[in-house]
């Protein structure tokens, strides 16, 4: 229940408008009520009575009660749509504002397609609880207890018959709700599941049709959304039999009070028109504690969803800003990790104890085996992730003490697996510069060596480049990312070599845009191949997490340790010329 009331706060954010929902429910119920009256009376004073002047009357009345009321039902229906849309806005804002503000290794242990089914089913569960299932419950209540006190006073007996029936189906709608709970619960994990299939087939459809997987896939997703059917199926099917008994009950109900009313009508202790007034009650009575049965389901489908909503909003982030961070101005760039180590969560160390100091504009090479802890290392710089041990300074200043969005801001980023925005080129040259002239943009391309291409486009800079860039190769991707980055102006630059993979013409383009981009910048390049890192002021060699070896090309090589070793296989691998390094600042071969 705990967890309910947390969720019901989200509605009360507009007061206002929750507060004149209510209104409406009780003028509405009332209302409701009024017309068994009207049609009871009637019938005593028009068809026992022969008043037949007062037929028009009546039947002026009841329409009257009848048009009224459906005005105050549909401000009704407004109000609770209109709270229950900005409910869903809500949620959804805080949802996404918390998913933005989360580290990477929050992300290491969620899948996207997990995330997505929170924003979106689990997202409309809560909604349709926190506005409709609340004030369900309020309109319950409020019917129930009018309508028993008018029962009670037209018959007494036939008001405690009719009342007796609310215990039983209470208790059994309590009873199911373990089951509602348990069953909605694994319908809204298996869906996860099956958006995260479905996003990751959409997303790898080239893999999938390569390796000829369709079947493979089509299985698997079948497999999920049978157990997602069979589920929804299994709750939906609870959820009607137990609306069956009901109906059940409240026709049995009906005919056991118009075999009594009927008795007392015949002797003379009931009129006609108090007994179709009572029948008419039943009639408003069943509909609240019919509406238990979908109370139920929809509560236990906001418990289950809200249980995993708030496994997002109450998650802690390992990365987190101090109350009392300052920002930082731009920064020289001077960068020093001091007995710097770190431990993902539930893995071994993928760094130990790394001493590094690198003077403003230096380029520092990172070089090792795959897993030597190379991407680890440079993730530490932005604060993707903190260390476990030790800490980092920029300018003196640990990363720790200034605000994540200055920090930030002072970084360049170039990776090899470069993610585009559906949009255009300008936009995604653009993006974290919204404020930057379209001639800025243009000269960041330029020096990116993209400049041209676009121009070769139906719409040049407004072409539009598809989901994930698919409109543009590997190397105009590359280009991009480092258009991108120029445009931001960093003190601080981080590379992860792309060139491995492309073509020698393209190669020669990329390292003359890193050429462009590095010069006066701090700049760290995680190294696959030597030819890349020969003009580094500073090689660091990772194993294991340690470095073993540091030092320039020719130190390296004289020392005949890991780095001679690496660079005598790519030697003997080699069947091209190598290209002219790309990082030719600050140092000497």
């Amino acid at each position: 229940m705990k967890l309910l009331f947390r969720l019901t706060k989200y509605g009360w954010r507009h007061k206002r408008m929750m507060t004149a929902a209510y209104t409406t429910v009780a003028v509405a119920t009332l209302l409701k009520l009024v017309i068994p009256l009207l049609i009871g009376t009637s019938i005593d004073q028009v068809l026992t009575n022969g008043d037949r002047d007062r037929l028009f009357l009546y039947a002026g009345a009841i329409l009257l009660v009848s048009v009224v009321s459906g005005l105050v039902t549909y401000g009704q229906s407004y109000l609770i749509e209109a709270v229950s849309q900005r409910t869903a806005f809500d949620i959804r804002g805080d949802l996404f504002k918390k998913l933005q503000n989360m580290s990477f290794e929050f992300y290491d242990h969620y899948q996207t397609g997990n995330l997505m089914s929170r924003a979106t089913g689990d997202v409309e569960a809560v909604r349709d609880f926190t506005t409709r299932g609340v004030l369900t419950v309020t309109t319950i209540l409020f019917t129930f207890g009018v309508v028993s006190y008018f029962m009670l006073t037209t018959s007494l007996l036939l008001g405690i018959i009719a009342i007796a029936v609310i215990p039983p189906v209470s208790f059994m709608a309590i009873a199911m709700r373990r089951r509602f709970t348990r069953l909605w619960t694994d319908v809204h994990a298996e869906t996860a599941d099956m958006t995260t299939v479905l996003q990751e087939n959409i997303t790898g459809v080239k893999v999938v049709k390569s390796f000829g997987g369709q079947q493979h896939e089509q299985d698997k997703f079948s497999g999920i959304a049978e157990k997602v059917a069979d589920g929804t199926y299994g709750a939906e099917m609870l959820s009607i039999s137990r609306r069956s008994i009901m109906v059940f009950i409240f026709t049995a109900l009906t005919g056991v009070v118009l075999w009594i009313g009927g008795t007392d009508v015949a002797t003379g202790k009931m009129t006609a028109g108090e007994l179709t007034t009572f029948v008419l009650y039943i009639t408003l009575f069943m509909g609240p504690v019919r509406n238990i049965s979908g109370l139920v389901k929809t509560f236990t489908r906001a418990h289950a969803a809200g249980k995993r909503l708030y496994e997002i909003l109450d998650a802690d982030s390992p990365v987190r800003e101090k109350r009392r961070a300052k920002p930082i101005p731009r920064v020289r760039g001077a960068i020093a990790f001091e007995d710097v180590s770190l431990a993902y969560n539930g893995s071994g160390p993928a760094l130990q104890n790394v001493d590094i100091a690198v003077e403003p504009g230096q380029l520092v090479a990172i070089l090792g085996a795959p897993g030597s802890g190379k991407s680890s290392l440079v993730h530490l710089i932005p604060r993707f992730y903190d260390p476990t041990g030790g800490r980092i300074t920029v300018d003196g200043t640990d990363l720790r003490n200034v605000k994540l969005a200055s920090l930030r801001e002072n970084i360049g980023i170039v990776l090899q697996d470069v993610f585009v925005f559906s949009g255009t080129i300008h936009d995604n040259i653009a993006y974290g510069r919204n404020d930057a002239s379209d001639e800025d943009v243009e000269r960041a391309a330029k020096i990116a060596q993209l400049h041209d291409h676009i121009m070769t486009l139906p719409l040049d800079y407004d072409t539009m480049v598809g989901e994930r860039g698919v409109t543009l190769s590997g190397g105009q991707r590359q280009r991009l990312a480092i258009a991108r980055t120029v445009l931001l102006d960093p003190p601080i630059l981080i590379l992860d070599d792309s060139t491995s993979s492309v073509d020698p013409q393209t190669e020669a383009q990329i390292q003359k845009a890193l050429s462009e981009l590095v010069k006066g910048r701090t700049t760290f390049v995680i190294a696959h191949r030597l030819s890349t890192i020969r003009q580094a002021d500073m090689i660091i060699v990772l194993d294991h997490g340690q470095v073993v070896e540091r030092g320039t090309h020719v130190e390296l090589l004289a020392r005949d340790g890991h780095y001679r070793r690496i660079h005598d296989v790519q030697l003997d691998k080699k069947a091209e010329p190598e290209p002219t390094g790309i990082l030719v600042a600050g140092g000497s071969e």
